[in-house]
C-alpha cells in the first residue's frame, strides 16, 4: 500500500473523536488533535498546496520545531504526492537557503519564530511558489505568506481524488548530527 493511501485508509478506521496527536505545551498543558481534525486539516492542507501551484513530486520544506503542525504538514504533503523535506530549525540564512534550493522546494512551511530568516532569503529562493506561515497570532502573518491555520480550515476535509504512485518520494536531510 502507498503511504498516502495508507493515511486515507487509517482515517476511515479511526473513531473521529479518538486522539490522533497529543502535544505538550507550556506548563504541561496538552493540545489534543482528534482523528477527525487530523484528517480534515491534513486533506485541506494537501488540497491547498496543490491549489497554490505545487504538483506531484514537488518538494515541501518544513521549517519548524516539534509541534503538531510538523507531522500534519508531512501527512498533507504525502497525501498530495508532494515530497517532505525536513529543515533543521537551527538553520540560519545560508543553511536555510541551501536546503530549500538544493531540494528544489516549491512550498516552504515555516514557524512564525523563523519568519525573519525566511524573509531574508525568500527572494533568493526562486523555485519556491508558496510560503505558508504557522502562527499562533493570525494578525502577524507576513503579507507574502499564506496562513497555515486558514489553509487547514478551508474546505470540508474530503480525501483528495488523486491516484498515488509507488514512485512517490520521502526526503530526509541530515543536519550533521547523524
Amino acid at each position: 500500500m502507498i503511504l498516502g493511501d495508507l493515511f486515507d485508509h487509517i482515517d476511515t478506521l479511526l473513531d473521529k473523536n479518538a486522539p490522533a496527536m497529543i502535544e505538550e505545551g507550556p506548563q504541561g498543558t496538552l493540545r489534543i488533535v482528534t482523528a477527525y481534525e487530523r484528517k480534515r486539516w491534513g486533506n485541506n492542507l494537501a488540497r491547498a498546496m496543490l491549489n497554490l501551484g505545487a504538483e506531484p513530486g514537488d518538494k515541501v520544506a518544513i521549517y519548524t520545531k516539534n509541534r503538531f503542525e510538523y507531522p500534519l504538514a508531512t501527512i498533507a504533503a504525502i497525501k498530495a504526492r508532494l515530497v517532505h523535506v525536513n529543515v533543521n530549525y537551527r538553520y540560519k540564512d545560508d543553511e536555510l537557503l541551501f536546503v530549500i534550493d538544493n531540494s528544489d522546494a516549491k512550498v516552504v512551511i515555516y514557524e512564525a519564530d523563523y519568519a525573519d530568516n525566511v524573509a531574508r532569503i525568500r527572494h533568493r529562493s526562486t523555485k519556491v511558489r508558496a510560503f505558508i506561515e504557522i502562527s499562533d497570532n493570525p494578525q502577524t502573518i507576513n503579507r507574502w505568506a499564506s496562513s497555515f491555520n486558514d489553509l487547514i480550515n478551508q474546505g470540508g476535509g474530503e480525501p483528495l481524488d488523486i491516484v498515488r504512485s509507488p514512485e512517490d518520494l520521502f526526503f530526509v536531510y541530515t543536519g550533521g548530527t547523524t
